[in-house]
């Protein structure tokens, strides 16, 4: 069994995550599918086609309709040969602790749910 080498744990939560170009004057969103989330960046699909190295205003939309606002650089792009979409990974940039403690409880509250602790 392969062992995590993130710092930080990724979850398969259930949240929306828009997604707009920081340096475009365009105003247009899109949603992407989201792999998984950790404090400090996400693993998603999209049929997009980004760059690595791109800056995107995000919103993160949690089950709870609570909303974290973030800036997300690219850093993660591989072709899905058994997929129509692009699976991609990105970084958060100046996510504030508190709002990093947010996803963590999100994160904590999801498994709970799913062993049926909650």
């Amino acid at each position: 069994m392969m062992s995590e080498k993130r710092k930080y744990k990724r979850s398969d939560l259930k949240v929306t995550i828009h997604l707009r170009r920081c340096d475009s004057t365009e105003h247009n969103r899109f949603l992407v599918d989201v792999q998984d989330l950790s404090r400090e960046g996400l693993g998603f699909y999209s049929n997009e086609d980004l760059k690595i190295g791109q800056y995107f205003d995000t919103e993160i939309v949690i089950w709870t309709k609570e909303v974290i606002k973030v800036v997300l650089r690219i850093v993660r792009k591989t072709e899905q040969p058994d997929k129509e979409k692009m699976s991609y990974g990105g970084e958060f940039i100046g996510l504030s602790e508190a709002e990093k403690f947010r996803i963590d409880v999100y994160q904590c509250v999801e498994e709970n749910l799913e062993k049926g602790q909650a």
